[in-house]
C-alpha cells in the first residue's frame, strides 16, 4: 500500500460544500495542519462515523463515507503523538501555566487602590 498523503487521498474525499459549510465553524477539514492533530482529527472521524444504529451527522443526508474511506482517515488520524511533539505541548501548557501564576501574583502583589 503507498503511503497515504492528506492532498491525494484525504482532502478529496471532503466535498467542496461540506468544507465551506464547517469553515464559519472553525473546523478546517481542507487544512492539513488542522487535520493532522489527532484531536481535531478524531471529532471529524466521530462525525462521518455512524453511532449505535443512527446515520453519521456528517455530510448531512449523504453520501455517508464507506467503510474503506473511514479506515483510511482511522489509520491516518489515529497515530499517537510523537514524544517530541507531546513533549512540545507540555513544555508550552507549562509556560503558560507559569504565565497565568505570574499574572495573579502580580495582580495580588499590587497594592490596593485608594478611594
Amino acid at each position: 500500500m503507498h503511503q497515504v498523503s492528506f492532498a491525494r487521498d484525504i482532502r478529496p474525499l471532503f466535498r467542496d460544500v461540506v468544507i465551506s459549510h464547517m469553515e464559519p465553524h472553525g473546523i478546517k477539514l481542507d487544512d492539513y495542519t488542522f487535520m493532522s492533530d489527532p484531536d481535531n482529527a478524531n471529532k471529524v472521524l466521530e462525525t462521518l462515523a455512524a453511532d449505535e444504529g443512527d446515520p453519521p451527522s456528517m455530510p448531512p443526508g449523504g453520501p455517508y463515507w464507506t467503510a474503506d474511506q473511514l479506515a483510511l482517515l482511522r489509520a491516518t488520524s489515529l497515530k499517537p503523538r510523537s514524544r517530541a511533539a507531546e513533549g512540545l505541548r507540555l513544555e508550552r501548557d507549562k509556560a503558560e501555566g507559569v504565565a497565568i501564576l505570574l499574572a495573579r501574583y502580580r495582580w495580588l502583589a499590587l497594592p490596593a487602590r485608594k478611594s
